[in-house]
C-alpha cells in the first residue's frame, strides 16, 4: 500500500464502505422475509374475509326463505283464527236464537 493511500486512508474508507453494503444486503433481506410474511398473511386474511362472506351469504338466503315461510305461516295462522271467531259467532248467534 502506498503512502498517498495510507494519508488519505484509502483502506479505511473501503472497509467503511464493505461494512456498509453488508449492513445494507441484511437490511434489505429483513424486509423481504417482513414483506413475503405480511403476504401471507394478507392472504390468510382475505381467505377468511371469501369465507365470511360466502356464509353471509348463505345465511341472507336462509333468512329469505325463513321469512317468506313465517309469512305464509303468519297468513295461515290469521286465517285459521278468522274462521274460529266466524264458527264461534255463528254458534253463538244459534244458541241465542234457540234460547230465545
Amino acid at each position: 500500500m502506498c503512502q498517498w493511500c495510507i494519508s488519505n486512508k484509502v483502506l479505511d474508507h473501503a472497509l467503511e464502505i464493505r461494512a456498509n453494503i453488508k449492513r445494507l444486503h441484511k437490511a434489505v433481506l429483513n424486509a423481504s422475509l417482513s414483506h413475503r410474511e405480511d403476504e401471507k398473511r394478507k392472504n390468510r386474511a382475505e381467505g377468511r374475509l371469501a369465507t365470511a362472506y360466502t356464509e353471509l351469504e348463505a345465511a341472507l338466503k336462509e333468512l329469505a326463505a325463513i321469512t317468506t315461510d313465517s309469512n305464509k305461516s303468519l297468513e295461515d295462522s290469521l286465517a285459521a283464527v278468522q274462521t274460529l271467531h266466524a264458527y264461534e259467532s255463528t254458534e253463538d248467534a244459534k244458541t241465542r236464537k234457540a234460547r230465545g
